[in-house]
């Protein structure tokens, strides 16, 4: 299933045209769209449906009459009436606006239109035709380019993952099984603790503000030496510690909890760890 049109995508706002320089790039795909569609198909009966009509001066110069003004008429309705009447990008509310913005350019060419004509075609028929037909031409720069825009998006945030950052804690790592192929990646910064459980590790991790556990079948000390040069520390037999993601230390009866991100139940630390766990607790928690 394509990506944005799932039902858990349309509920997320979309980025479509959230920066001036979006709004002018859309301005301006318009602006030359209109006249090269105009020339090249010349559709709506511009040639008076003659099939020698030849392209000369005066047609070619209507033609960028046309897309100059449907350039202003989408420049005024994304900086002018969107601030005033559209407050966010939700899907549902994009839709309106994409439509209010297919009347507004139609009304303008229309306008527009007849004013070169002496509004030789002034009247409500005409008037309906032309929101039908300029909004058929239209959408395709429009959809194509709000394509474009969750297409940049995507890569972005593909990137920020993917690639490596300038802070290891945001780096992608990847936890290899002991056998198969079913390796995990995380982000370092976002892993909580890793619990042994048999012969698999349960990971613990943040995804979208929420705690996701994944089920890897490794040994708990084979992860170990690889954690550890990010931080990630035994403090039990059973347990590995982000310790970058630790909020608060208690001591109960010569035991140290430790209180991670969005946990409600603490891990312990057993005795025999407790004198190597609190020296690395003065240096990440600095």
């Amino acid at each position: 299933m394509i990506p944005f049109l799932t039902s858990h995508s349309w509920r997320k706002p979309w980025p479509y045209l959230q920066t001036s320089r979006d709004k002018w790039i859309v301005v301006l795909a318009v602006s030359l769209y209109t006249p090269l569609f105009l020339i090249t198909f010349q559709p709506f009966g511009v040639n008076n449906y003659d099939q020698t009509h030849t392209i000369g001066f005066t047609f070619a110069l209507s033609a960028l009459g046309f897309g100059l003004m449907n350039g202003l008429t989408i420049a005024s309705y994304e900086f002018v009436v969107v601030p005033l009447i559209f407050k966010s990008n939700q899907p549902a509310v994009l839709v309106l606006r994409i439509a209010g913005e297919l009347v507004f350019l139609a009304s303008t060419t229309f306008l527009f239109y007849n004013v070169l004509g002496n509004f030789h075609d002034w009247h409500v028929t005409s008037y309906i035709g032309f929101i039908r037909d300029v909004s058929a031409m239209s959408i395709l720069p429009l959809l194509g380019l709000g394509l474009y825009f969750k297409y940049r998006q995507t890569k972005k945030a593909l990137q920020t993952v993917l690639e490596p950052q300038t802070d290891p804690k945001h780096r992608l790592i990847w936890l290899q099984p002991s056998h198969g192929k079913n390796r995990l990646g995380i982000v370092i910064s976002r892993l909580l603790f890793i619990e042994a459980q048999d012969n698999y590790v349960a990971i613990h991790y943040l995804q979208q503000n929420q705690v996701i556990k994944s089920l890897l079948r490794t040994p708990l000390k084979r992860l170990e030496s690889e954690l550890i040069k990010h931080g990630v520390y035994r403090c039990h037999r059973s347990f590995l510690v982000n310790f970058n993601r630790i909020e608060s230390v208690k001591r109960n009866h010569h035991q140290l909890h430790l209180y991670l991100t969005q946990l409600d139940k603490p891990i312990p630390v057993s005795r025999q760890y407790v004198p190597i766990v609190q020296p690395k607790l003065a240096v990440h928690r600095k």
